[in-house]
């Protein structure tokens, strides 16, 4: 368990300047085997730390990011915003 932890670090780093990731680059990146960066990447994705969106191509992973994290500035700019079910802000 500790070293899932390490590796959920690992790729939080790995995303945190918004690359996008696939399962076979998070595995050569931790030095795993594929089944196991996929489980710890959709379990990441379960636990609302990453994005996921499935393509032809297979998974792709990008860091989750709060709209209030985003250089645009506080919703409260924006006076035509509605809230979203999930917390975001929509235009």
């Amino acid at each position: 368990m500790i070293a899932q932890k390490d590796n959920e670090k690992r790729i939080i780093e790995l995303l945190s300047s918004g690359k996008y990731a696939t399962v076979g680059w998070i595995a050569g990146k931790l030095g795993v085997c594929w089944s196991t960066a996929k489980i710890i990447l959709l379990d990441m994705a379960a636990q609302g730390k990453l994005n996921v969106t499935r393509t032809s191509f297979g998974y792709i992973f990008t860091i989750k990011i709060e709209v209030d994290e985003v250089a645009l500035g506080s919703t409260a700019d924006y006076p035509n915003t509605q809230t979203h079910h999930n917390g975001g802000s929509i235009k």
